[in-house]
């Protein structure tokens, strides 16, 4: 994995996410800039070619380190689940052209929120925070 001036403590955490996610034989590189897409709420964002295994990650480099915490397993979560993402794209291309758009942004949407709620349980370690009242679980059994 390479980056433009990524810190070590999180080149370790990538490399450590990266191995997590079973994406060794990736090529990522990781590239902190300045801004994403003329955004200030875009965090980060990845861009992949999944049948090659490469990826290309673009982190703010104004962001805490909590916060690159979050971005770098965001974003690793995107190539990982990037198999899922071409499946469902090439599904869209089934569905008649005037429905398409829709479509489309409806996979975004649900990968999206997917990734999102994945990376947070992750990044938490997968532990409810201390604060939490359902800090139990109880499962339900049929």
């Amino acid at each position: 994995m390479t980056g433009d001036h990524l810190p070590d403590h999180l080149e370790r955490y990538a490399c450590d996410v990266r191995d997590l996610l079973g994406l060794q034989d990736w090529t990522i590189t990781i590239t902190l800039v300045d801004e994403i897409d003329h955004d200030p709420r875009t965090g980060g964002q990845c861009s992949y070619l999944e049948p090659y295994r490469i990826a290309k990650i673009l982190i703010r480099r104004d962001a805490t380190d909590e916060k690159m915490h979050e971005h770098l397993m965001h974003e690793l979560l995107h190539a990982a689940l990037a198999p899922l993402d071409y499946a469902a794209q090439s599904a869209v291309e089934l569905v008649p052209k005037p429905q398409r758009k829709v479509a489309k942004q409806m996979v975004y949407d649900g990968c999206e929120r997917a990734v999102v709620a994945l990376a947070k349980a992750l990044v938490a370690g997968i532990r409810p925070p201390p604060s939490s009242p359902s800090a139990v679980c109880t499962p339900v059994l049929e």
